[in-house]
């Protein structure tokens, strides 16, 4: 009798333990999506964007980020980020900016972003335009471990790959 009235107690144990560890695991998983935590890094970078919050934008740039555009000139760091960021919405009235992630790889606390983006623009003269570019964006961990960009390069896709 107490041999059996044991092994419930032990068995009941090894349940609970079994359950606790089960959900350790879940909440880790839950806890830790790095694509999700880039994915809602974009989402708070459009919204910055379409407020035409150049500080905002540039807020997702690692303290010694770059910023790569074609035909303009390298800008590093969150001060000349934010001043091409401004330069951007300074000239135009509006911006309505698509950003879809094409791929994602991540290496420890660094990730590699291949993206395609659009901006469809009303200038201050009103005419439309837009603009199509393909980026490769560098995310890196800050101290804080938070995503950051540490590098952002894109151009112009040849016309035939332009973001639908």
């Amino acid at each position: 009798m107490r041999e059996k009235y044991l092994l419930t107690i032990v068995l009941i144990l090894f349940i609970l333990v079994m359950v606790s560890c089960t959900g350790q695991a879940s909440k880790a998983v839950d806890i830790e999506n790095p694509s999700a935590e880039i994915s809602a890094l974009w989402s708070q970078f459009i919204e910055s964007w379409e407020a035409e919050d150049a500080a905002a934008c540039a807020s997702l740039y690692h303290t010694e980020g770059l910023n790569i555009p074609n035909e303009y000139r390298v800008n590093s760091g969150p001060a000349e980020i934010e001043e091409f960021y401004a330069a951007l919405f300074a000239n135009n009235q509006s911006g309505i900016y698509r950003h879809r992630m094409e791929s994602l790889h991540f290496f420890g606390d660094s990730a590699v972003e291949y993206a395609t983006f659009q901006v469809d623009w009303i200038a201050n003269g009103g005419e439309m335009w837009s603009y199509n570019a393909r980026a490769l964006v560098h995310w890196k961990k800050d101290g804080n471990g938070i995503w950051k960009i540490k590098t952002m390069l894109f151009n112009n896709p040849p016309p035939n790959d332009l973001v639908p």
